[in-house]
Order: C-alpha cells, then sequence, then structure tokens
C-alpha cells in the first residue's frame, strides 16, 4: 500500500486550502465559478468538493471544498485574498471576483450545527454559526472564506470503499453459509484467484491447456496468422511447380506424338 512520506505530506499542507461557499454552490456552473476565481491565483491541481466525499459519512449539506495548488505562494496569496466575493452572472457565464483588504473576523467552522454565543451582538443570539455568515451575503453572490487546509488525503483514501483489496463481509449470510461445517466449503471457494495445490505436479498436469496448444502449434492468435500464411505462399510455390512440371510432361508428350506420326507417314 502507498505511504506518503512526511516530507510529501508537509509539501502538499502548504498547497491546499480550505473553502468554505456561503451559500453552498449548488450548480456545476456556479462550482466552474469558484474555481475560475481561483486560477487567479495560480494554477490549481486538485478541485474537491467533500459533499460527493464517499468516505466521510457527515450529513451536513454545507460541506466545504478542498483545493490544492502548484505552488505554497498561491495559496499563501488566496487565503490572504479571503473572504472573496463571488458575483454569479448566469446570462454571459462571467464572474466578477471581489476581496476586502483586511482580514475577515467572521468565525471560520464547517459545522453549521454549533450554536455561538450572543455576547459580540445581541441580534445573533440562537442562530447558528452559519446562519450569521448568510447575513452579510447578497442575492447572487457567493462568499469563499479561504483559511489552510488540515485534510489528511492518505486517511481519506482508506476510509473509501472503493480503495484497496476486496474482503468479503464475515458477518453476510452468504458468507456464514459457505463456510458453515455442513457446507464444507473451503475457503479457498471464495478466493478471487486460481489457487494452486501443494502436491507435486508437473507443467504439463498443471497447465494441460497450454500444452495442448503448444502441441498443435496454437500459442498465440499471431502465430497462428502467421503460420497460415506460411501455409499458402507454400501452397502457391507447390501448385506453381506442378503446373510447370505438368506443361513440361504435355509437352514431352506432344513431341513423342508427333514423332511417331512421322514415322508412320514415312513408312
Amino acid at each position: 500500500m502507498y505511504k506518503t512520506t512526511p516530507a510529501a505530506a508537509k509539501l502538499i499542507a502548504s498547497k491546499q486550502v480550505h473553502i468554505q461557499m456561503i451559500p453552498t454552490a449548488k450548480k456545476l456552473q456556479e462550482s466552474r465559478q469558484i474555481l475560475a476565481a481561483l486560477q487567479k491565483f495560480g494554477e490549481v491541481t486538485t478541485f474537491r468538493n467533500l459533499k460527493y466525499d464517499l468516505a466521510n459519512k457527515n450529513t451536513n449539506q454545507h460541506r466545504a471544498i478542498v483545493a490544492i495548488f502548484e505552488s505554497a505562494d498561491a495559496a499563501q496569496r488566496a487565503i490572504a485574498s479571503s473572504p472573496l466575493i463571488i458575483t454569479l452572472d448566469q446570462d454571459t457565464k462571467t464572474t466578477e471576483v471581489t476581496h476586502t483588504s483586511t482580514k475577515s473576523s467572521i468565525p471560520r467552522s464547517s459545522n453549521p450545527s454549533e450554536e455561538i454565543s450572543s455576547d459580540a451582538n445581541p441580534d445573533n443570539e440562537g442562530l447558528t454559526k452559519h446562519e450569521i455568515l448568510f447575513k452579510d451575503v447578497k442575492p447572487g453572490t457567493i462568499k469563499c472564506i479561504i483559511e489552510a487546509s488540515r485534510h489528511n488525503h492518505q486517511s481519506n483514501m482508506r476510509r473509501n470503499p472503493w480503495y484497496a483489496a476486496y474482503e468479503p463481509n464475515k458477518e453476510d449470510p452468504i458468507y456464514k453459509d459457505m463456510m458453515s461445517p455442513q457446507t464444507g466449503t473451503p475457503l479457498r471457494g471464495l478466493a478471487d484467484v486460481l489457487q494452486r495445490n501443494c502436491a507435486p505436479s508437473t507443467p504439463e498436469r498443471r497447465y494441460p491447456v497450454r500444452f495442448e496448444r503448444r502441441h498443435i502449434g496454437a500459442d498465440s492468435l499471431m502465430e497462428m496468422w502467421t503460420d497460415a500464411q506460411r501455409s499458402e505462399e507454400e501452397v502457391k510455390v507447390m501448385d506453381d511447380s506442378v503446373m510447370k512440371d505438368e506443361k513440361r510432361s504435355a509437352k514431352k508428350n506432344g513431341r513423342k506424338s508427333v514423332k511417331k506420326v512421322s514415322e508412320e507417314d514415312d513408312y
């Protein structure tokens, strides 16, 4: 299994950013406009919306985006420009990007279910962080709060159900039935590949089909094709030689018959 070295993980961490969208992008066109806004700081090599992450079973719909830039300087420039205000224009499919000159004092949290205290602003009493952030967003715009990301790609990859080898579920009823003493099915019956027998044997017995094909000269389709072409050429050569022999014999027979006729006329 591939393991990331500490140096490689540190290098990736310096290039990746965590983007919280307010409101969350609901269309592919909106995600493309966010990506176009990020590409103004530098080349983006990875752009993933954690909403579609199979390894994370969080039911939060306001999921963030993890983006990896080609260089650490581009990531730092994107973080320094936070928050980004992206104006969505669906008619011309253009994106206008603005950002504040000072760092935002808005709480940055990807969990909208957390309640905040009302000490800072009494009007925010009883509201979640995501709802407070939503108050400052104008219609037709998306606010992107960009900060350094601590996303662990190796751990996420291990939790992916489509990663690594297949392992049968031992709690599955089918597996229990096949492995029960009453059924008597051996474990090798559940293997994905053929397992060899440890008993001594010859290659002819282990690979009978291969040796049979080699015996009849059918090791591969290419060899069969070349053999067929070679045999056709040999047949043509033989036919030509036979035809030449027949012509020669016909000429000889013709000369003999003419000779006999001339001798009879002399008589």
